[in-house]
C-alpha cells in the first residue's frame, strides 16, 4: 500500500471516530463586489481561511471563466449577480456554490419566492446573505456565509463522517447574517449548520437527517407553498411529537410563539440580550458545555468532565435519569465530547429504575477507564506509529519534533482536538478544532495554543 493510500485509510479511521468534521474544505473563494466594506473584509477571509485561495475579481466576466474540481465559492453582490452566467460557473465548478451578498432591504427581508419575482437574479444564488446594516461585522458575515456553504455541500455529498447539525429555519437573509456569526462562534467547529427558508426545505432536512440534528431553531412565520403563515409552529410541533430528543428554540416575537413555551425555548428575535440567552441555552442543552441536571426547573447537578458525570449519576433521582435517558441527553453529550462508544451505547436508553442508573454508571465507568489509558497515537504515511502521547507535556514535545506533513494532516483531520476532548480539555480542543495552516507557522501556532493552556491549567489530562 502506498503512502497516499495509507493516509486515506488513517483519515477514514479518524473520520469514523468522531461525528464533527467537514472533510471537504473550501479550496477557492472568489469575491466580486463593488461594496468597499466587502472588499475590506477580504483580509478577514484570508486570515481565517489560510488554506483557501481567496481572490478578488474586478470584472464580472471573470466569474464564469473560473474553473475548479474542488469545493469553490463565488461571492457576488447585487450588481455582480445580474451579470453572472451562473450556468457557466456551475459547469466549470462541479462543487461550486454561489453566495449573493445583497444590500437590497427587500431581498434581505423577503421569502425566496417573493425575492425571485421582484429580483430574478436572486435565483442564481445557493445562499443569500444581507450586508446592508451598518451594525453588521461584514467580515464575520462573510466567514459565516462561507462556512454555511461548506457545511451544506459536505452534507449533500454524503461524506461518511457523521456530524451534529443545527437546523436554522427562517426565510429572511438579514436574520441569517445577524444570527449565524453568533451561532458559529458558540459551536466552534463541533457541528454544522443548515439553513432552510421554507417549511418544505426544513421538513426535508428533518426527514433526512433527524439522527444528526442536535437543535432546531425556527421562526414562526415561514412560507409553506404559497402561504406565509405560522407554519413554523406546525414544524415545531411535528418535530417535538416525532423526535422528542431534539431541543427546539423558537426565535420569534409572534403571539403564536407563546403557545409553544412548554415544548421549546423562546427567544424574542431582535431584543437586547436575546443572543446572550441563546448562547446560554445552546451550551446548556445541546451538549456543548457542562452536563446539567434539572428537576422542576431547579438545577440539581452539574458535571464538567466524564468522571464528574459518572459520580453525579449515583446521586440523581431515578425519575430525572429516566427523563434524560428517554430524551437522549446522555448520548448527545457523550457524542459532543468525543465519547463515541458511550454515545452509541446510550442512544437512547429506555431502562427504568435502578437498572438504568447501573447501566449509565457502567457505561461511563468503562469510558473513564478507556480514556485514562488511551494515548494519542500518531501514525506516519507508512502506517507506523512514530509517537504515543499521554499528556499535554507529551503533546507539546511531539508538536516540536513531528514531521510538518504529519502536523498538517492531524490538524486538518481533527486528530489532536478529538483526543484532547476525550481527555477532558474541551475548551482547548475547541481552539484546535481544527487549526488550518501550513509549515512551521502551523507548528508555532499549535505549540502556542497548547502552551497557553498549560500555563493556565498545568494539571495532567483528567
Amino acid at each position: 500500500m502506498n503512502a497516499p493510500d495509507n493516509q486515506n485509510k488513517i483519515g477514514d479511521r479518524l473520520s469514523r471516530e468522531r461525528r464533527v468534521i467537514s472533510p471537504l474544505r473550501v479550496e477557492k473563494l472568489y469575491v466580486c463586489a463593488t461594496d468597499q466594506k466587502v472588499r475590506s473584509a477580504l483580509d478577514t477571509l484570508r486570515n481565517n481561511l489560510p488554506l483557501t485561495d481567496v481572490q478578488f475579481l474586478n470584472n464580472p466576466a471573470q466569474m464564469a471563466q473560473k474553473s475548479s474540481d474542488r469545493l469553490s465559492i463565488l461571492m457576488v453582490d447585487d450588481v455582480g449577480a445580474q451579470f453572472l452566467d451562473a450556468a457557466a460557473f456551475r459547469k466549470n465548478n462541479r462543487l461550486g456554490r454561489i453566495i449573493l451578498l445583497t444590500k437590497n432591504i427587500f431581498i434581505g427581508g423577503a421569502p425566496p419566492s417573493e425575492a425571485e419575482i421582484n429580483y430574478a437574479y436572486t435565483s442564481k444564488a445557493d445562499h443569500v446573505f444581507f450586508t446592508g446594516y451598518e451594525r453588521f461585522d461584514i467580515g464575520a458575515v462573510l466567514l459565516a456565509a462561507a462556512r454555511c456553504a461548506r457545511d451544506k455541500i459536505n452534507i449533500e455529498m454524503g461524506v461518511r463522517a457523521k456530524r451534529f447539525i443545527y437546523l436554522v429555519v427562517d426565510d429572511e437573509p438579514r436574520w441569517h447574517s445577524e444570527f449565524l456569526p453568533v451561532l458559529y462562534r458558540i459551536i466552534g467547529q463541533r457541528a454544522a449548520v443548515l439553513i432552510a427558508r421554507t417549511y418544505e426545505q426544513a421538513n426535508q432536512v428533518v426527514q433526512q437527517h433527524f439522527d444528526d440534528i442536535v437543535c432546531l431553531i425556527s421562526d414562526i412565520f415561514i412560507p409553506r407553498g404559497e402561504n406565509i403563515g405560522p407554519n413554523g409552529k406546525t414544524l415545531v410541533e411535528s418535530v417535538k411529537r416525532n423526535y422528542q430528543r431534539i431541543p427546539i428554540i423558537v426565535a420569534s416575537k409572534a403571539a403564536q410563539a407563546e403557545e409553544l413555551r412548554k415544548i421549546a425555548f423562546l427567544m424574542k428575535k431582535g431584543d437586547e440580550g436575546a443572543l446572550a440567552e441563546l448562547e446560554r441555552y445552546v451550551r446548556d442543552f445541546t451538549g456543548l458545555g457542562d452536563f446539567l441536571f434539572y428537576e422542576e426547573n431547579d438545577l440539581i447537578g452539574r458535571a464538567s468532565t466524564l468522571q464528574e458525570l459518572r459520580d453525579l449519576i449515583a446521586k440523581i433521582p431515578v425519575p430525572v435519569l429516566e427523563i434524560y435517558a428517554e430524551k437522549d441527553y446522555f448520548s448527545t453529550w457523550a457524542y459532543m465530547h468525543a465519547y463515541r462508544r458511550a454515545g452509541d451505547m446510550l442512544r437512547p436508553r429506555h431502562d427504568k429504575g435502578e437498572t438504568l442508573r447501573e447501566i449509565l454508571i457502567s457505561v461511563f465507568e468503562a469510558e473513564v477507564e478507556n480514556v485514562r489509558k488511551e494515548p494519542l497515537r500518531l501514525i506516519d504515511e507508512r502506517g507506523i506509529a512514530v509517537a504515543e502521547v499521554m499528556s499535554l507535556n507529551g503533546l507539546v514535545e511531539s508538536l516540536k519534533t513531528l514531521d510538518v506533513e504529519m502536523l498538517e494532516f492531524y490538524s486538518q483531520k481533527d486528530g489532536f482536538s478529538t483526543w484532547l476532548m476525550r481527555k477532558g480539555y474541551s475548551e482547548l480542543a475547541d481552539e484546535l478544532r481544527p487549526v488550518y495552516g501550513k509549515g512551521e507557522e502551523l507548528r508555532t501556532r499549535l505549540i502556542e495554543i497548547v502552551g497557553k493552556w498549560m500555563a493556565k491549567d498545568p494539571a495532567e489530562p483528567r
